[in-house]
């Protein structure tokens, strides 16, 4: 009976994660490139697998560099797989972005707010041309 009780209390603690929190962001992200002078309609994705950057919107704006190294100063950084972005974030505005691809549009511009957690889908297409 003890072993029994000890294996269910250890299979509930591992199925536990760090996803615990009330501040932060949930969703999907997606990344393709190609030619756009094509239709958005024939655009494919597929689920992101890298770093994502949560730019600090205020200081994005004051400092307006797209150079990466300076983003990465007032940056918080989440490594996703498969596109399941999970994470917390503090309250704030922020421009979501991938690595290596600068991008500030309202799609991918969020506000966190304090006890809420953001469902946020983002489709990022870098263009290559035709």
């Amino acid at each position: 009976m003890k072993l029994l009780f000890l294996i269910s209390a250890l299979f509930f603690l591992s199925s536990c994660n760090n996803n615990n929190f009330e501040t932060g962001v949930h969703g999907i992200i997606e990344y393709g490139e190609g030619d756009c002078s094509l239709s958005e309609d024939s655009r494919s994705f597929e689920k992101y697998t890298g770093d994502v950057y949560f730019v600090n919107k205020d200081s994005l704006d004051k400092y307006q560099t797209t150079d990466f190294f300076q983003l990465f100063g007032y940056s918080q950084v989440v490594s996703i797989s498969n596109g399941k972005l999970r994470t917390e974030v503090k309250p704030g505005k922020y421009v979501i972005m991938v690595k290596d691809f600068y991008f500030n549009d309202a799609s991918n511009n969020i506000t966190v707010i304090q006890d809420i957690i953001l469902e946020k889908n983002i489709q990022f297409y870098k263009c290559t041309g035709q």
